[in-house]
């Protein structure tokens, strides 16, 4: 089964990074600015969200790649994108993967995948007590991370199911007192 799957698993990542990029998702990037984001996955500014303006800017936007001509291809793992930014420039990217294209899957082989992309994982969780045994625990759990002077990348999974998720956030994410730090606790600072 393993066999089969991790060429599968490839087609989920296309197109390749280069490795240990940890600032990028295909040809999305930290740092890019709104119009330019908005343009590369189709959407419109009337999909983005103001979640708060004052005293920055804050903003996301949710991109489903199967709902838009920009995707063509059925083997897309992806589910949704959130798209997170701070005065206009994207700081978060958020990639929920969808659980029907990954079902059957385990950590270990979407780990093996991701760090294709971005080398060997800084951090690897062991293997969690199932959800089970910790009902009132609702928080995603860490599978692995990747951890770069500048960026990081983290693949967490829901506790009750079998989603996976995909962060990218600067360092300046975890940093007391940033900029980026406030935009996270007015987003819910999902990231920790």
């Amino acid at each position: 089964m393993k066999m089969l799957c991790l060429p599968v698993l490839s087609l989920f990542f296309l197109p390749a990074l280069s490795a240990q990029d940890l600032s990028r998702y295909r040809s999305l990037s930290l740092g890019m600015n709104l119009t330019t984001t908005l343009k590369q996955t189709g959407q419109e500014l009337q999909h983005v969200d103001v979640l708060c303006e004052h005293p920055a800017v804050i903003q996301n936007v949710t991109w489903w790649p199967r709902s838009t001509p920009v995707n063509t291809r059925r083997s897309e793992s992806v589910e949704q994108m959130l798209f997170y930014f701070f005065n206009g420039e994207l700081y978060k990217i958020s990639v929920i993967y969808d659980q029907h294209a990954i079902g059957g899957l385990r950590d270990e082989d979407i780990v093996e995948s991701i760090s294709g992309l971005y080398g060997e994982p800084s951090t690897i969780a062991p293997n969690p007590a199932r959800a089970t045994e910790h009902r009132f625990d609702m928080k995603q759990r860490l599978i692995a991370s990747w951890t770069g002077s500048q960026y990081t990348v983290r693949l967490l999974g829901d506790p009750f199911a079998y989603d996976m998720e995909l962060l990218l956030f600067p360092q300046q994410v975890n940093a007391e007192g940033s900029g980026h730090s406030r935009a996270g606790i007015y987003l819910g600072r999902r990231d920790t």
